[in-house]
C-alpha cells in the first residue's frame, strides 16, 4: 500500500521504503538501519526520523486512552496493541507506562514490551528484502545495486539475537530468573 500511494505521489522509491519500515517495523532505528542500504538522500532519511517521531509521539500521548476505551480490563490485550501501534521502542515503552500508571494496569507494560521487540526482529527479512527490492530498480538511489546482501542485515539486530539467545541459554542452564522475575 505504502509503494503504491508513495507512486501515486511521485515520491521517490527509497523515501516511500524508509517510511513504511520506520512506520510498521521499529520507528527510527528501522529508518536509520535502511537508509544506508536503500542509498537514500540525507534530505530523504531525516523527513522520514521526523515522520516517525512526529507519529510516534503524538501515538505515545493518545494511543494510552484508546488502550482503556478498547481493551480495559485486559491488560495483555492492551501491552499488544501498544506494542504494535507504535513506532519507536522508547514510545512504546512510553505509552505502556502512562497507560500502567492512568489506569493501574502495570502488566500492560512487559506485554507492549516484549510485543514491540518481536517487532524488531523483523528487520531481519524486512531490510535485506528492501535492498533486494533496490537493486536494478529505475527510481532507486544509484548504487544500489552493489550492496552484498550480507551487509545490508543490521549488526546491531544480529548481536541483539545473539544476546538474547545467550541469556535465554544461559537461564535455562543456570536456573536463572528473567529480569522482570527477579
Amino acid at each position: 500500500t505504502a509503494m503504491l500511494v508513495g507512486r501515486l505521489l511521485g515520491l521517490p522509491r527509497a523515501f516511500v521504503q524508509l517510511l513504511a519500515l520506520g512506520t510498521a517495523v521499529c520507528g527510527c532505528t528501522a529508518v536509520a538501519a535502511a537508509a544506508p542500504v536503500l542509498r537514500a538522500r540525507a534530505a530523504d532519511t531525516g523527513v522520514a526520523l521526523t515522520c516517525v517521531v512526529l507519529l510516534g509521539s503524538t501515538g505515545m500521548l493518545l494511543y494510552p486512552w484508546l488502550a482503556d476505551a478498547f481493551f480495559r480490563g485486559n491488560d495483555a490485550a492492551a501491552g499488544m496493541f501498544l506494542g504494535t501501534a507504535i513506532h519507536d521502542t522508547s514510545q512504546v515503552m512510553g505509552a505502556a507506562m502512562i497507560y500502567a500508571q492512568q489506569f493501574g494496569v502495570p502488566d500492560a507494560v512487559p506485554v507492549a514490551g516484549f510485543t514491540k521487540l518481536l517487532r524488531n526482529l523483523s528487520m531481519l527479512v524486512l531490510i535485506p528484502l528492501a535492498a533486494l527490492s533496490m537493486r536494478g530498480s529505475a527510481n532507486g538511489a544509484a548504487g544500489a545495486a552493489e550492496i552484498p546482501l550480507r551487509q545490508a542485515l543490521p549488526g546491531f539486530l544480529i548481536a541483539f539475537v545473539l544476546l538474547a539467545m545467550l541469556r535465554t541459554g544461559g537461564d535455562a542452564a543456570f536456573g536463572g530468573t528473567s529480569g522482570a522475575e527477579a
